[in-house]
């Protein structure tokens, strides 16, 4: 009877390590199984991440090559708006080739605008910023405060808040002490 109920201890136990390796290899394809899960997910945010920042550097590479290609037409402009400031002073040009020109560039400056792209026009006695404005040089002056705009040479151009060219300025400076004193004081002739 001893080795029977061996037998059926034995088998118990069996059976019992067989449901237990079974229990621990489930266990372990559900670990196994939640960590792949959490590699698929971890991996998918990061390809979807890279997705949004490729589509928001094309986006950005996009207005640059606009901005790239307003920066190009400056010049252009400049030496358009130049020939209708000249062709007005012209008093031999037809007034209709002068009204063109104009038209032109009102529609030329209406589609910077409309494509959120305005002058920066300082004008005389403005403050000299920096951040809108190029010094070139220095212009003495009693009548403008000294660090103030003397001179617009040639209009800046911003797109929102992204400048495009600065305004080309030059800087009032108080007289030097020299020219002051030979204005002051007129040379007196010699006996």
């Amino acid at each position: 009877m001893i080795p029977w109920l061996l037998c059926g201890v034995t088998l118990i136990v069996c059976v019992f390590s067989i449901v237990l390796m079974r229990r621990r290899a489930t266990a372990e394809k559900e670990q196994l199984s939640k960590e792949w899960e959490a590699k698929f997910l971890h991996a998918q945010s990061e390809a979807d991440a890279k997705i949004a920042r490729m589509e928001r550097d094309h986006k950005t590479a996009l207005k640059r090559a606009h901005l790239d290609f307003v920066k190009a037409l400056l010049p252009d402009l400049d030496a358009f708006m130049k020939a209708i400031e000249t062709a007005k002073q012209n008093k031999h040009l037809p007034s209709d080739l002068q009204e063109g020109l104009s038209l032109v560039l009102r529609g030329v400056l209406k589609t910077f605008h409309e494509n959120g792209v305005s002058p920066i026009v300082p004008r005389v006695g403005d403050t000299f910023n920096p951040e809108k404005h190029e010094a070139i040089g220095f212009i003495e002056s009693y009548d403008i405060p000294e660090g103030d705009i003397a001179g617009v040479l040639r209009i800046g151009w911003k797109q929102k808040s992204h400048l495009l060219r600065p305004a080309m300025v030059q800087i009032a400076q108080a007289p030097s002490q020299q020219d002051s004193s030979k204005s002051e004081h007129p040379p007196t002739p010699l006996s």
